[in-house]
């Protein structure tokens, strides 16, 4: 599982340099794998979505959700003529993203997880999502209705990683805003003093790449709340 993380959160840091598209999304229809990867706040267009801290009617980020739109948007525009015969079939869906960009799959998923059409479309695939110091999507309603929809998918898993002293994963900081869940793995910083690398995505491949290099040696354990702590 660590393996497969460490590519996720190297595709993470790989999409920030495509200047011109939010999402990198790659389909190997030999194996039937999609990689779906959405990049974090770059620009000062997320900043704008970042601090549109109200939410809609489902309880959700009003930014995050408009910055989810987009990506789908952009998914289509990349890729006109995906259709449900490339879907159908069944495989494995592994969506990664960093900061802003957890927050937005994490929409989407809610999306395909909530809508009975997109349910049908995806069930023969198992889903993955995996988040990169995530910030916070939604409040309570939103919380647990995806929590709820989780528990009822057996085909999807998520997993929310988080270095310690990452302030992202306080944002938004108004009280009511939520993590969903999943499974929490928190890994310990070997940066200290400075929020902007804590965040970094550079900081999440070195630290899962240690944990990796040393897992003998690292104390973990597995919590009653399914915590993982490295």
């Amino acid at each position: 599982m660590l393996q497969r993380h460490l590519r996720a959160a190297k595709r993470c840091n790989e999409v920030y340099y495509d200047a011109q598209n939010n999402v990198s999304f790659k389909m190997n229809p030999f194996r039937r794998t999609v990689n779906l990867t959405v990049k974090g706040t770059s620009t000062p267009h997320h900043w704008q979505n970042n601090l549109m801290m109200g939410v809609n009617e489902m309880d959700a980020h009003k930014g995050f959700w408009k910055y989810a739109k987009e990506c789908v948007r952009d998914v289509q525009e990349l890729y006109p003529d995906l259709n449900e015969e490339d879907i159908r079939p069944g495989g494995s869906i592994y969506m990664a993203a960093h900061s802003s960009g957890c927050a937005a799959l994490t929409m989407c998923l809610y999306e395909v997880m909530r809508n009975e059409m997109l349910r049908e479309l995806t069930k023969n695939w198992e889903i993955e999502l995996v988040m990169f110091g995530s910030p916070r999507p939604g409040k309570k309603k939103f919380a647990q209705e995806f929590n709820n929809l989780l528990n009822e998918a057996s085909n999807v898993n998520v997993y929310r990683y988080e270095i310690s002293l990452d302030i992202a994963s306080s944002f938004p900081p108004i009280p009511g805003y939520r993590h969903v869940g999943g499974e929490y793995v928190q890994l310990n910083s070997k940066i200290l003093g400075d929020p902007y690398a804590n965040h970094s995505i550079h900081n999440y491949i070195d630290n899962i790449d240690f944990v990796i290099q040393n897992y003998d040696e690292v104390k973990h354990n597995i919590s009653n709340c399914n915590e993982l702590n490295f």
